[in-house]
């Protein structure tokens, strides 16, 4: 397992995504070692992302910054299973690690961007950016049509929102330090 080789190909497979190369497939490796690999890439970028806002507004305790791992873990765990199930019915011959794969780079990017667009309390565009990405992974790799992609992005996106704010709420209810 080589994550900057991961992370290097997954640039280049964005890159042939957004150009509609089919071939964009062989970029990602869509096996447990690349989906763990793309974990990891989120989990780096959230952290970043973490240490920027801590920067900003003080360190949070050691439970605040745990929750919020374990709340991206939670996400990304419901955008894993709701796209399984969607692709079961949508596009049943392409693996959920075909999407999730790349989608997982994608989120990164996401929260990398994310981090200067909170100054500016833009971070509707990040969402906006993410689920185009989807959208475009979802037409490029998955083989999808532009109605069936644009479904499955606005899926993803309303999963992703939702249990965000669900988490917020939950969390809302642990005392900061």
């Amino acid at each position: 397992m080589n994550p900057l080789g991961d992370l290097s190909g997954a640039i280049a497979g964005w890159t042939d995504v957004v150009a509609g190369k089919p071939e964009a497939k062989t970029s990602f490796r869509t096996d447990s070692s690349g989906l763990m690999a793309a974990v990891v890439t989120v989990i780096v970028a959230a952290l970043l992302a973490a240490a920027v806002q801590s920067a900003a507004s003080g360190v949070p305790s050691l439970l605040q910054a745990l929750l919020g791992l374990l709340a991206w873990a939670v996400m990304i765990g419901f955008v894993a299973y709701t796209m399984s199930r969607a692709l079961r019915s949508l596009a049943p011959d392409v693996t959920p690690n075909a999407l999730l794969v790349p989608i997982l780079y994608a989120f990164a990017f996401v929260i990398v961007l994310s981090i200067p667009l909170d100054l500016f309390n833009a971070t509707l565009i990040a969402l906006l950016v993410l689920a185009l990405m989807i959208w475009r992974a979802a037409q490029v790799l998955g083989g999808m049509t532009t109605g069936v992609s644009l479904a499955f992005a606005a899926l993803c996106l309303i999963v992703l929102v939702v249990v965000s704010i669900a988490l917020y709420m939950l969390l809302s209810f642990i005392p900061s330090a």
